[in-house]
């Protein structure tokens, strides 16, 4: 995309953004459902990240179509998204990681019933991978894929997924146990109303919109094309969407930590707001480069993880300060004074948890930096201190 549409981009989504904002605090405290206020959006932003043969409403500006594919389209838009509020982003249904995997496992006729479904009206898929006793470890995965004569069955737990108890569908990661090694984990897609399929929201603390759930698979069978019907690349391609997706989380954590501090800056007096801003601009325009570096790699395919897991951590680190700041600028009664700082730090400390916390993303810096491959400007290992 020119940068000029992806200008373009950016100031739909913040307008967007200012939208979903003036619900916030009512989703956040259980006045008024995500779903509603998704449902209630022109069609074109429900439909966004539609492929664009299969798109019957793309967002449109000044007489040309924006589509939004790439990693590069996808951070700018959750960056500007998260200013008004994560949660909501996250609702929105073509911010699944599920996509890009359902698009290598159905069949046409299913492609086509699943993108005319998301095109008339807002729909949800799920991506099941983490559960509660090995979190997001997705090597040491417990749920189970039986095979049989007439298909496969499904046993698990899993937790913290998100829109689980709103998809109509979505794919679930399972130990295949006639299978060995990295291939042994399999995502089968599973349809929600499928015998056996239990989902329950969760009452979290912060990403209210986005509709993490508990989903139970109790002895879900699965028809014999569909059990067959997984991704080729099985674990591998797992941690491919990982490492594509970890950008757009670091765009979300940069759009809550850029939301905590515009807020402040316009409660600030003008000696007070010099020093805010010189605290943490150029951290935020830094931080934007570093995600837009990481993003243009992944798209480019040369991204190895190294970098989006710089820029993922790099992002909560920051908003994770602005948020802590905000408090001590604007006085001991800030959470109370000030509802939506106390929103936004539950919506921080929910992103630290999505695609690896900031120690996973350490480990995955160093090794990176080690082999050679993480572009950073410095001394080398070894070098200096």
């Amino acid at each position: 995309m020119p940068d000029d549409d992806l200008k373009a981009l950016r100031g739909i989504g913040r307008e967007l953004a200012e939208g979903l904002r003036t619900h916030s605090l009512d989703v956040h405290e259980g006045r008024e459902a995500a779903e509603d206020v998704v449902a209630a959006l022109p069609a074109e932003y429900w439909c966004l990240g539609l492929r664009p043969d299969r798109n019957p409403k793309p967002l449109r500006e000044g007489g040309r179509t924006l589509p939004v594919r790439s990693c590069r389209e996808f951070t700018a838009l959750m960056e500007e998204l998260c200013r008004g509020d994560a949660g909501l982003a996250l609702a929105m249904p073509f911010s699944s990681m599920s996509a890009m995997l359902m698009e290598q496992m159905l069949d046409a006729s299913q492609l086509d019933a699943h993108y005319a479904r998301m095109s008339e009206r807002p729909t949800w898929t799920f991506f099941a991978l983490t559960e509660p006793e090995r979190g997001s470890d997705a090597g040491a995965i417990t749920t189970t894929l039986e095979p049989g004569e007439d298909g496969a069955v499904l046993n698990g737990v899993k937790r913290y997924i998100g829109n689980g108890a709103r998809a109509y569908c979505g794919l679930v990661f399972a130990r295949n146990t006639a299978a060995s090694g990295m291939f042994a984990v399999q995502p089968v897609l599973v349809p929600s109303d499928a015998p056996g399929f239990t989902a329950e929201l969760l009452d979290t603390m912060g990403l209210k919109g986005a509709g993490l759930s508990e989903i139970r698979l109790e002895g879900v069978r699965v028809p014999v094309a569909d059990g067959a019907r997984t991704a080729p690349t099985g674990l591998r391609g797992a941690m491919q969407t990982f490492d594509t997706f970890r950008p757009c989380v670091g765009a979300m954590a940069l759009g809550a930590g850029t939301a905590v501090y515009e807020y402040v800056d316009r409660e600030l007096r003008a000696g007070a707001q010099r020093n805010w801003r010189d605290r943490f601009v150029h951290r935020i325009e830094a931080t934007r480069g570093l995600i837009a570096t990481a993003a243009a790699a992944l798209d480019a395919g040369r991204g190895d993880g190294s970098v989006s897991s710089a820029a993922k951590l790099s992002a909560v680190r920051l908003a994770d300060a602005l948020a802590a700041a905000a408090v001590d600028v604007l006085g001991p009664a800030a959470r109370l004074d000030h509802p939506l700082i106390d929103k936004w730090d539950g919506d921080i400390r929910g992103i630290e948890f999505m695609e690896g916390t900031s120690d996973i993303q350490r480990q995955t810096i160093a090794q990176g930096w080690i082999a050679g491959r993480l572009p950073l400007v410095g001394a080398r290992p070894g070098e200096g201190r």
